[in-house]
């Protein structure tokens, strides 16, 4: 990530910010486990924790865009700018980001994080209202998951027992 940010950066000679942050490694310790009775993570636990990272980053972008209400400088305005920019690049959906772990921890998580992130990114470099700019994301982004699992979803799952499309079992005669 780091060699592909710095080659992009130079050849464009600075116009063009590619931001691949690195992971995360999550250590399962069992002699502190307290009412689980399983051992290890799964995909999907494993992703949320990864996504904790990219809503701290939007949400440091929230905070700085109110500091930017009380004092108009521009350094406040660039340090909203780069972690929009930082989180809508960490919700790519490459293998070592919070993408690819949370889009093969569940894609419906995916659709949600991603639209969520991205929306309210774009809508935090607005004039909007802070309360404005969390509201439409909030309900664009349900808005895009229930599209997402109306339109794909709902005919790429076939459940346990060969439910929603899939092809149903035949009874030998």
């Amino acid at each position: 990530g780091l060699v592909v940010s710095l080659l992009a950066i130079f050849l464009s000679r600075g116009t063009v910010w590619v931001l691949l942050p690195g992971g995360i490694i999550v250590h399962h310790l069992s002699a502190h486990r307290v009412g689980h009775h399983r051992y290890g993570l799964d995909y999907y636990k494993y992703s949320l924790i990864s996504f904790s990272g990219t809503l701290a980053a939007l949400f440091l972008a929230i905070i700085f865009r109110l500091l930017g209400q009380l004092s108009s400088s521009s350094l406040v305005d660039s340090l909203v700018f780069f972690c929009v920019v930082y989180a809508i690049y960490d919700i790519l959906p490459l293998p070592a980001l919070t993408g690819g772990k949370l889009f093969f921890g569940s894609r419906m998580m995916y659709v949600f994080g991603a639209a969520l992130v991205i929306i309210t990114g774009v809508l935090l470099l607005t004039d909007l209202n802070i309360f404005l700019i969390l509201f439409l994301g909030l309900s664009l982004a349900v808005i895009c998951w229930v599209l997402y699992y109306v339109g794909v979803e709902r005919y790429l799952w076939k459940g346990p027992y060969g439910g929603g499309y899939a092809p149903k079992w035949s009874k030998k005669k």
